[in-house]
């Protein structure tokens, strides 16, 4: 069985590239899997279900801090990766790996034992959660898809700015944690994969 995870609150519906190469590497996944259950981040307030194809489901997790904080400051900009949203995520994303480790336990005792577990995101510490914090790493296999070299971006932007290099940095020793212990590392292109080893 595959399990996804994704930041991005509706993949299928694609309103950026990164939802678009989700959906689709999901679906391309499903056509040869038994089953595909991907979990999302959302900022609504309660869990919901979407079925998106025949051997697809995507479960949405709600941000417990981030639906807290913005119903104290009367926050209304809900989009993806809102300055709200990155302020809280990794605190949200814990969240969901202890949800998410439940239900892998859980299907570990219904003897689902070759379950591969696909991450997607530049700015996620899933694997780091699952495996340091959790204890789940020797369970899995874990695919980290970085979907873009975020790296360079960041790097580029550094050059100018004392603000984004000291941004840059956290970012890499964050990543750095993410990658060490992913078991398989997937880039958009061989390019990305050649720029991030520098």
């Amino acid at each position: 069985m595959i399990i996804g995870y994704t930041y991005y609150s509706t993949p299928w519906r694609g309103f950026s590239g990164d939802d678009v190469r989700v959906h689709e590497i999901l679906r391309a996944l499903s056509r040869e899997s038994d089953m595909i259950i991907a979990f999302t981040l959302t900022s609504s307030k309660c869990s919901n279900v979407v079925t998106a194809g025949s051997k697809l489901i995507y479960v949405g997790i709600p941000r417990p801090l981030y639906a807290m904080l913005s119903t104290l400051l009367n926050w209304r900009n809900h989009y993806d990766l809102n300055p709200l949203q990155k302020l809280t995520h990794y605190i949200d994303e814990l969240y969901l790996c202890i949800i998410l480790k439940k239900f892998l336990d859980a299907l570990r005792q219904k003897g689902f034992n070759n379950t591969i577990l696909y991450l997607f995101g530049s700015m996620s510490l899933a694997s780091f959660f699952l495996k340091r914090i959790l204890g789940l790493g020797r369970h899995m296999r874990m695919v980290y898809d970085v979907l873009g070299n975020y790296a360079q971006t960041l790097h580029l932007r550094s050059r100018r700015n004392l603000s984004q290099l000291i941004r840059y940095g956290l970012y890499l020793a964050l990543h750095k944690l993410q990658l060490k212990e992913s078991d398989v590392i997937v880039y958009p292109s061989r390019l990305d994969e050649e720029n991030a080893k520098k």
